[in-house]
């Protein structure tokens, strides 16, 4: 997944690819999402363009574009920062003006987050790539693998992030200097574990 996380504590974007295999096709299967928008949708190569894929919490998948066996769905989406600890919270201290965000997900809100098969005895890898404010550090489940300013063609391919996918991840800094952060691959597990942590915070690394 690709993250650009904005100041503002309004909203950010993301674009998640989920690879996952299907026993036999149905019209019934979705993906969970309670976010903003969905700007691109595309399942196994087909652009889906009904405006009914999206349904407030639900993002169904058409049956002709699904597979028996392997597949693969790719969303470009808009989200919301939180105040109640539900998906990504975002945090103005009032003395200083900073920012801070992180994700509190339990039981069930990683769907707040992003779009993603959001229960706990489904379990998966997960892998970031961060656009970030330059004045922020950010962390995540796994070790940080590379740092910095532009995004490369082999992180583009592997994050299957296209022109419009990456405009709109620049684009959303409106011209602030930010970074780019690419995490390791976790282990498998629940969605509700998944975390991102993002301001001017102090980390400190055990030895």
């Amino acid at each position: 997944m690709a993250l650009a996380l904005i100041k503002g504590g309004d909203n950010f974007f993301g674009h998640v690819v989920a690879t996952f295999d299907l026993s036999e096709t149905s019209p019934k299967i979705f993906i969970d999402y309670k976010g903003r928008a969905i700007h691109s949708l595309r399942v196994n190569g087909v652009q889906v363009t009904e405006a009914g894929a999206f349904n407030k919490q639900r993002i169904f998948l058409p049956v002709e574009c699904q597979k028996e066996g392997a597949n693969l769905v790719e969303i470009l989406f808009e989200s919301e920062y939180v105040s109640d600890c539900q998906g990504v919270q975002h945090f103005k201290d009032e003395q200083d003006g900073q920012e801070y965000i992180y994700s509190d997900l339990e039981p069930a809100n990683c769907r707040n987050w992003f779009p993603c098969f959001d229960q706990p005895d489904l379990k998966a890898t997960q892998k970031f790539v961060c656009f970030v404010p330059a004045d922020w550090v950010i962390a995540s489940n796994t070790s940080e693998e590379s740092n910095s300013k532009v995004l490369s063609a082999e992180q583009a391919e592997l994050f299957k992030l296209d022109a419009p996918a990456q405009a709109k991840m620049v684009e959303a800094f409106a011209g602030a200097e930010h970074y780019i952060v690419e995490f390791g691959t976790s282990k498998p597990m629940s969605t509700y574990i998944y975390n991102v942590t993002a301001g001017p915070f102090a980390i400190f690394h055990p030895k």
